[in-house]
């Protein structure tokens, strides 16, 4: 998560990235994070290039999957309108970081669900 935070907070553009895990049970087992390059070069809208896609795949185990989506935003770790309605298209787990804060909140559509590291 700090190379994240790190590469979000270096630019003015928003970035987004992948979470490469599995899922167990009412669990999400992260283990890697690819972050990737926001092909729009928006301060306010992502789209990860096919670079990034293709690292993740490299990335996975057998049995893993991409089980997120991670972006960020100038402000406010809550889900935008842009991004409720590409959580419908992605049912994946979204991750939101606020930049400004330098906080970050996990969503499933639009239910907030709890982070834990360990």
């Amino acid at each position: 998560m700090d190379k994240f935070i790190d590469a979000a907070l270096k630019t003015s553009v928003e970035v987004g990235g992948l979470l490469i895990g599995k899922l167990e049970g009412d669990k999400a087992r992260v283990r890697e994070l690819i972050v990737g390059k926001n092909i729009r070069e928006s301060p306010v809208r992502f789209e990860l290039d096919a670079q990034t896609f293709s690292r993740a795949i490299e990335a996975m185990h057998a049995d893993e999957d991409i089980i997120g989506i991670i972006h960020s935003h100038p402000s406010s770790a809550y889900p935008s309108q842009i991004d409720m309605e590409n959580m419908r298209l992605w049912p994946v787990i979204w991750v939101i970081l606020d930049t400004s804060r330098q906080e970050y909140r996990a969503w499933h559509f639009t239910r907030e669900i709890k982070i834990v590291s360990e």
